[in-house]
């Protein structure tokens, strides 16, 4: 099991860092409002499921939106936002795929494979921390607009692709 004296002052060290690092950066996206990129967020989550389909595991549902809320109650300082927009996902895939990603304006999926690691890793109930961590880990790339970033980046560089 791991150690909660070392793993609770790394994640909570690691999420300070990011979040800190994003007040100096400027501001690479003011034209796009919060609800802009909540809808892209959204559209990314309805683009996702095509690929995955949603779990029907309502321990693992329940406990991915505890935590994510308990996370997110946080972030609300940073991104208020984003505030009532969190939407935690749990999916299921053919290959018992082992993820956590972060889409953009407040969505995180989570797949079953990642929670059947850290359930089966600690004796068969789920790692509360370690899904903790990762979830502040996906959630600190959306306060930190991370998802936007790629994005423009991707589509500034299109012209290098053509």
């Amino acid at each position: 099991m791991i150690n909660l004296r070392i793993l609770i002052p790394v994640f909570l060290s690691s999420l300070l860092i990011q979040l800190n690092a994003s007040e100096h950066e400027p501001s690479l996206f003011p034209a796009i409002d919060p609800a802009t990129e909540v809808r892209l967020g959204r559209l990314q989550r309805d683009e996702a499921l095509k690929k995955y389909y949603l779990s029907t595991n309502q321990m693992y549902i329940d406990t991915v939106n505890r935590i994510g809320r308990k996370i997110a109650n946080t972030l609300s300082y940073e991104r208020p936002d984003l505030i009532d927009h969190w939407g935690f996902t749990v999916v299921g895939t053919s290959d018992d795929d082992v993820n956590c990603f972060c889409l953009g304006g407040g969505q995180v999926m989570v797949s079953e494979g990642f929670l059947d690691r850290i359930e089966k890793a600690n004796g068969g109930v789920i790692d509360e921390d370690m899904l903790a961590s990762v979830l502040g880990h996906e959630m600190a790339h959306d306060v930190c607009r991370h998802i936007l970033m790629g994005a423009s980046t991707q589509g500034s560089m299109q012209w290098i692709l053509n």
